[in-house]
């Protein structure tokens, strides 16, 4: 089940680079996205992921492009969305 999967630690600093261009503290991932700052901390740390709904959640909340929604979903082992 892909949410006791853990990001390779190539992909989880995909998702912190992400942050660092958009200027954005876990903490305002986490208002930004609905998202719980534990979860946030939990990606960037390498931890166990969140759910796909989740993942969509950060993707929506960020306002992802396609490019950068496609990344996310393959660093979480999930596949590209349609």
């Amino acid at each position: 089940m892909p949410s006791l999967l853990v990001f390779p630690s190539t992909d989880k600093a995909e998702f912190t680079e992400l942050m660092d261009r958009r200027m954005l503290s876990q903490t305002d991932v986490s208002r930004l996205t609905g998202v719980s700052q534990a979860w946030v901390n939990r990606i960037v740390k390498g931890g166990r992921i969140p759910s796909f709904h989740t993942l969509q959640q950060l993707a929506d909340g960020l306002d992802l492009d396609a490019a950068e929604r496609a990344l996310l979903m393959r660093a979480a082992n999930y596949a590209d969305p349609a």
